[in-house]
């Protein structure tokens, strides 16, 4: 057996070392939201808008700090991630910040053995798709949990961004989907002085693929944005630009490092 044919497990286990490090970050500063701290962006508050009374499914949540924060906005929330050491926390945290988000351990394609219903918004953001080798069955799920002109809101690094070394001085990477991309990593992107080593799976994917998988399961494009900027200070030489906007330093506004896209589920005609 490939490597990668056992990406789910490998990912599981990385994800779970993880989220104890990410926890104790100030990358992601739970004392701060514990004390009333949203943790959404700009990005994706502004394509939200009011989401009160609506039901939102979101997909990949981690420790489900995003989820509590739309939880906090009056939405009724499903959040869904693969690992389950970030799905305890993310109980736990709920608990504390005393908000009601039902939270489901799962990877994302399996998602229909645990939940029968469909959603008004399905959300995701920052980091998801690259975890995932196949996007039109990614795209067939947030399809299958959108009611009828339900919307995605979907927020991700720009696919330019991962053609890079990680130091951003040259290309390494295709930016198109050429395979699975196996990778071992000291630290991570939240707290790189962690002491934990682990290994990952991942597959880059460029726009194209990205909007035709939605496109091919019934979903209608209703915007696509990029953006010269990080809201995340998650990269290697990323300087603050304005507050919550960071860019690559030598290379300044010149690369998209964000896009986001709303799409709307096709009413089926009969």
């Amino acid at each position: 057996m490939k490597t990668e044919d056992n990406y789910l497990e490998i990912n599981r286990q990385s994800w779970n070392a993880k989220t104890a490090a990410h926890l104790e970050s100030d990358f992601y500063d739970v004392e701060g939201f514990l004390n009333g701290n949203s943790s959404l962006k700009p990005i994706e508050l502004a394509m939200l808008g009011d989401i009160r009374g609506k039901s939102i499914l979101h997909l990949q949540c981690h420790f489900g700090q995003d989820s509590i924060s739309l939880a906090k906005m009056g939405a009724k929330v499903t959040a869904v991630d693969l690992s389950d050491q970030s799905i305890a926390s993310a109980k736990a945290l709920a608990k504390e910040s005393a908000v009601q988000v039902n939270f489901i351990c799962c990877d994302v394609y399996h998602l229909p053995n645990h939940l029968n219903e469909q959603f008004d918004i399905v959300f995701t953001s920052y980091g998801v798709i690259s975890w995932l080798p196949d996007l039109d069955k990614w795209a067939s799920i947030i399809s299958r949990f959108l009611k009828p002109t339900g919307k995605l809101v979907f927020v991700e690094f720009h696919p330019v961004v991962w053609m890079f070394d990680d130091n951003f001085e040259k290309i390494a990477y295709n930016y198109f989907n050429s395979g699975a991309i196996l990778e071992t990593e000291t630290g991570t992107y939240a707290s790189k002085n962690a002491a934990i080593t682990q290994d990952y799976v991942t597959w880059n994917h460029g726009l194209g693929e990205v909007m035709n998988a939605l496109i091919k399961n019934n979903m209608e494009i209703n915007s696509l944005d990029e953006f010269d900027y990080s809201p995340y200070n998650c990269l290697q030489h990323l300087l603050e630009v304005e507050p919550g906007k960071y860019r690559i330093a030598h290379l300044e506004n010149k690369i998209p490092m964000v896009y986001a896209v709303m799409a709307t589920k096709k009413i089926a005609i009969t």
